[in-house]
């Protein structure tokens, strides 16, 4: 997968935080623990994380049973992912790619989703209270 051109810039800030950005997904583990509590997420199905970041709700749905695929833009916090994953002798499928191009099979995913925290309100133009996480999508 490619990152547009016009993202490069994003994807070297959002993939240097590496390992450390891990301490954002701590920081919201309640939020998302609740998300996934929600959606149900059966053993076997497959999962699309985008924005998967260092793979915290990826390592999640898989210790769930279910079989993941993680994107994000930035090199360093897949890096992170992959090796937070084997760690965890957990099983991912982590790449490089951009949300706004992504290269997947059609129906490859019975869901798909995408959550973000406030530290993203600013760069999207998106006016919210602070500290609160945001699903944008899960599709069934």
């Amino acid at each position: 997968m490619q990152v547009q051109a016009h993202n490069v810039r994003a994807a070297t800030v959002w993939g240097s935080g590496g390992r450390g950005y891990d301490k954002v997904s701590e920081y919201i583990a309640d939020s998302i623990e609740h998300m996934l509590n929600r959606i149900d997420v059966q053993p076997d199905e497959r999962v699309l994380d985008l924005a998967t970041g260092t793979g915290w709700t990826a390592r999640r749905l898989a210790q769930k049973g279910a079989q993941v695929a993680g994107v994000d833009i930035g090199r360093g916090v897949i890096a992170a992912a992959r090796h937070f994953a084997s760690e965890a002798n957990l099983e991912i499928d982590f790449q490089v790619g951009d949300a706004e191009q992504i290269e997947l099979p059609d129906a490859a995913f019975e869901r798909e989703f995408v959550a973000f925290h406030e530290a993203y309100r600013t760069e999207m133009g998106i006016a919210m209270p602070r500290d609160y996480l945001v699903i944008i999508g899960i599709r069934r």
